[in-house]
């Protein structure tokens, strides 16, 4: 029993309880002993109480056993004053001097006691992190299927693990078995590699040992061996053995070469891969070129066909006012001559108003399609009067309410003058024939940089379909919006078409200087 471990109220109690107990069986002893030698119990009390209680309770058992003592076998009638003070004092004193001495004993020997139970406890703790370490490098040594040896460069002798043994499949046997096995395992053309690295390590015992070679097991394979080592040298710097691992590299080096195998094979798909690739996209260039080619010379035929059919609608207008109208008005002259020179009857005058009544007619009709396919004022005084023309008569034959309104009076190009005239022509054609809308309005807005016209009309719309047709091919919506957009381009400008429920506007901007340079040129 021990209370060692308890806590101090426990250690202290015990300690009492020993005291009280010796003078309990002291005060029995008394009908044999008498008041012989009241203290040795006490004594006995606190080597109880140094032993297991520790020093400060043994000091308290000494201290109580002396007050014991005192009260109840040392006589003295009525307080402290002893019968016999001389053999009295002498006792407690030598009690004294004996408790102390056996509590500097006893604590002492507690002391070394509770070293030396910690020096067994360390011990044995690092006995057992030794084997626990030891076994964790036998599991790992087993599970990365390598083995740890050390060679002794005075001797040569090779001391091998179990795991090595078991890596290598040698039975264990003498150093210079061992030594010749490996020496026999080792493929003939790498044993140089392990002999040279073990030379330079002797001669520099700071060169790192590592090296990898090939062995041939006694199934005949060839596996690899990677061996890793450390150079341990005496006081003076001189090698005296080399501590290492050995492991079995095999499957790394069958990855390897699979990886290699694998990337040399990826390499030659790759380069293959590229060499098609080009081989597609030169042909693929040289089809975009084909292609860009028939594109620009489609563009530059349709552009020339544009303008060959404003030049002819030019000279047939002309035509149609210069030489039809001429004779239309010599006509219109020749039948009042005619009717001055025949006699005047109603039947004859009636038939005469008829015919001037009819040439006036061709007249007016032959001057109205001479200025739609093109009206002489826009080479005169620019698009914007030209644009009212148009806008009023369109009103006038249509019926619809149209709405012109010009901000800015910039000088625009020939060439972009007669492309918005053509866009206005088209544009208010297609809302009289397809939109259904009741008016329309019309906004040119000129600048020192661009130019602006827009069509608005309060329609049905154009189906979704159909404009997203025409924004991605330029198809789907006949050929007036396609010759608009072939006209804009040829001024590099913009067309816009934007359409909903409430609908449609048609905008076209041109950039003012682009097409000064080319009405110029």
């Amino acid at each position: 029993m021990s209370f060692a471990n308890s806590s101090a109220s426990r250690r202290y109690v015990a300690a009492l309880l020993f005291a009280a107990a010796a003078l309990s069986l002291r005060h029995l002893l008394t009908p044999l002993v008498g008041s012989n030698y009241p203290f040795l119990l006490s004594l006995i009390a606190v080597l109880f109480s140094i032993r297991y209680c520790g020093t400060g309770p043994s000091v308290l058992a000494a201290i109580s056993g002396v007050v014991g003592v005192w009260y109840w076998f040392l006589p003295f009638p009525s307080s402290f004053r002893f019968t016999d003070p001389k053999s009295g004092i002498a006792g407690t004193i030598g009690f004294s001097l004996l408790s102390c001495v056996v509590i500097l004993v006893g604590d002492h020997d507690r002391r070394r006691r509770a070293r030396m139970q910690l020096e067994i406890a360390e011990r044995l703790r690092a006995e057992h992190e030794l084997r626990h370490t030891e076994e964790r490098l036998r599991l790992s040594h087993r599970a990365s299927h390598s083995g740890a040896w050390e060679v002794d460069l005075r001797t040569r002798t090779i001391l091998c693990s179990p795991e090595f043994h078991e890596l290598w499949n040698i039975p264990p046997g003498s150093p210079d078995e061992v030594r010749a096995a490996i020496r026999r395992m080792i493929l003939a053309e790498d044993y140089p590699i392990v002999d040279s690295t073990l030379t330079r390590v002797l001669q520099d015992p700071r060169t790192e040992y590592h090296l990898e070679y090939r062995i041939r097991a006694n199934d005949g394979a060839i596996r690899w061996m990677e061996s890793f080592g450390e150079v341990i040298c005496d006081d003076a710097g001189a090698a005296l053995r080399i501590v290492g691992v050995t492991t079995d590299v095999t499957s790394r080096k069958e990855a390897e070469e699979a990886l290699r195998k694998s990337h040399l094979e990826l390499e030659q798909k790759v380069h293959e891969r590229t060499r098609d690739l080009a081989a597609s996209l030169s042909e693929l260039e040289s089809q975009v070129a084909i292609r860009q080619e028939i594109e620009d010379a489609l563009r530059e035929l349709s552009t020339r066909i544009m303008r060959l059919q404003d030049e002819e609608r030019r000279r047939v207008a002309r035509e149609l006012h210069d030489s039809t109208g001429q004779t239309l008005a010599a006509l219109k002259m020749t039948i009042a001559a005619l009717q001055r020179q025949l006699p005047a009857t109603p039947e004859a005058a009636r038939l005469f108003h008829d015919l001037t009544e009819l040439v006036d007619q061709a007249l007016q009709e032959i001057r109205t399609t001479s200025y739609l396919l093109h009206p002489p004022m826009l080479d005169e005084i620019g698009f914007a009067s030209a644009a009212r023309w148009y806008v009023d008569g369109f009103a006038k034959r249509s019926g619809l309410l149209a709405n012109l309104t010009v901000c800015g009076d910039a000088t625009i190009g020939k060439d972009a003058e007669l492309v918005f005239f053509r866009v206005l022509q088209e544009s208010l054609t297609n809302v009289l024939r397809h939109s259904g809308s009741k008016s329309v309005d019309i906004h040119f807005a000129p600048n020192h940089t661009n130019a602006t016209l827009s069509i608005q009309d309060y329609g049905q719309g154009i189906p979704p379909e159909k404009l997203a047709e025409f924004e991605e091919t330029g198809a789907g919506m006949g050929v007036g919006l396609a010759g608009m957009r072939q006209r804009v381009r040829e001024l590099r400008g913009q067309l816009h078409v934007t359409s909903s429920l409430t609908g449609t506007c048609v905008s076209v901007t041109l950039p003012l200087e682009q097409t000064a340079k080319q009405t110029s040129a």
